[in-house]
């Protein structure tokens, strides 16, 4: 979470901001580039790993013995584009990061978090679709809530460092579901 500390007043010059200029001379801006986004895969993958086990010693607790192959590779396909569409993003959130600036461009343009929303919709639903068990389809929906939680810190630091900018993108776009209209 990004913390506003005042500068010392101290004769000492300003250390070079993003873009090789120093930071405003009264505050310093500390941030963490990975957000919520940590958090919430090692939370929904300790709750995958438990209910896997779970559904390991319990057979009843799978909907089948094997998922159908078109489901499984259906799974696998949806994996594949996850990490498609996060390298990309995240290409897109490093730049922006280093020059400082809030990206509202591409698929940020549909949603404020697009990897988190790449996770829960694209990574939850293959793991359900690979480990075809009847307590996994809960993992999208806890992932979703994970997010939910976790969300907050990011959101106030973002609209702490770009102000009326962020609280106008955040007014237009949703933070997970993309709003489809005609």
């Amino acid at each position: 979470m990004a913390s506003v500390q005042p500068r010392p007043d101290d004769d000492a010059p300003d250390p070079p901001g993003p873009r090789g200029l120093p930071d405003p001379p009264r505050l310093r801006i500390e941030r963490r580039f990975w957000g919520a986004g940590p958090r919430l895969v090692l939370a929904s993958v300790v709750f995958a790993g438990i209910v896997a086990e779970l559904a390991r010693r319990v057979p009843a607790l799978k909907i089948a013995p094997q998922p159908p192959e078109c489901l499984r590779d259906a799974g696998w396909v949806l994996i594949g584009m996850a990490a498609g569409l996060w390298i990309v993003v995240i290409r897109q959130v490093r730049t922006a990061y280093d020059d400082d600036r809030l990206l509202t461009s591409g698929l940020f343009a549909f949603v404020r978090h697009p990897i988190y929303s790449a996770f829960i919709f694209l990574d939850c639903t293959a793991v359900v679709l690979i480990a075809w068990s009847w307590p996994m389809l809960v993992l999208p929906f806890f992932a979703y809530g994970v997010y939910r939680l976790l969300i907050g810190g990011e959101e106030a630091r973002l609209a702490r460092e770009f102000g009326a900018a962020y609280a106008d993108y955040r007014r237009r776009v949703p933070a997970l579901i993309p709003r489809f209209r005609s």
